[in-house]
């Protein structure tokens, strides 16, 4: 109330809105919600900001390109349908054995990408992050793990369990872009859509990453106005282990 805006803007994660939108309401502030739970929901949630600030070609803009990247991601989807799909772990928590329930908006991008999640339940809550044993996930046995906490990434090579895991022994674990915010999830945000096009290189490799460094490099010129050079791309997309002192 302090800094009192003329709009507070939220997502509506499944239609819980009412509550908050009735607390901001008793403080004299006006407030919209925007659904942004699923990938196909942020073309709309960018045309609305952009009639309510008055921005509409700057949001048609964003909204066309995102709409193209979905597309695009669909192509290659497609493209490999009648192969057997990589099968995925997300490791999530310092010690890798938390994770998301296929369905999850948390994991969305695994199945957008042409992935299967190996781990197939209905979460026991809406914050996810179910916890699972080592065991579960060696009968998983991934053919790929992307992974959330950089702590964990830091130390699975060096720990004698994983290294039982084929992804990990074939380095196929690969730590999810965090700049400037995560690209995977936590928070979900408009940054999927460059998750997206990261995971399917990692899926279906094909040729190197320069496609995938040109098509990221237009994306940062347009979302956030800057221009990146390739190798800064690059820096973003393979994560290195710090050296032990």
């Amino acid at each position: 109330a302090t800094v009192a805006p003329d709009l507070t803007i939220m997502w509506n994660y499944r239609g819980n809105f009412g509550r908050i939108a009735k607390t901001l309401e008793g403080l004299g502030l006006a407030s919209c919600a925007l659904p942004i739970d699923r990938l196909e929901d942020y073309p709309g949630a960018f045309r609305t900001l952009g009639e309510i600030t008055k921005k509409s070609d700057r949001a048609e803009a964003l909204a066309s390109d995102f709409e193209r990247r979905l597309k695009a991601a669909e192509e290659v989807r497609r493209k490999h349908r009648g192969e057997k799909a990589p099968r995925v772990y997300y490791a999530e928590g310092p010690g890798g054995l938390e994770t998301e329930c296929s369905g999850s908006i948390h994991a969305e991008l695994i199945e957008r990408a042409g992935g299967e999640n190996v781990h197939k339940c209905s979460a026991k809550s809406r914050y996810g992050m179910e916890q699972i044993t080592f065991e579960q996930l060696l009968l998983y046995d991934p053919d790929l793990i992307i992974v959330f906490d950089p702590s964990f990434y830091e130390k699975v090579f060096e720990d004698e369990r994983f290294l039982r895991l084929k992804a990990v022994k074939e380095r196929r674990i690969y730590q999810i872009p965090r700049t400037p915010i995560n690209w995977f999830d936590r928070p979900p945000s408009f940054m999927r859509i460059a998750g997206l096009e990261w995971l399917q290189q990692r899926l279906w490799p094909e040729g190197t990453d320069e496609r995938l460094v040109g098509s990221l490099s237009g994306f940062f010129e347009l979302y956030f106005n800057r221009k990146m050079a390739p190798d800064e791309i690059r820096s973003l997309l393979h994560a290195r282990k710090k050296a032990k002192r």
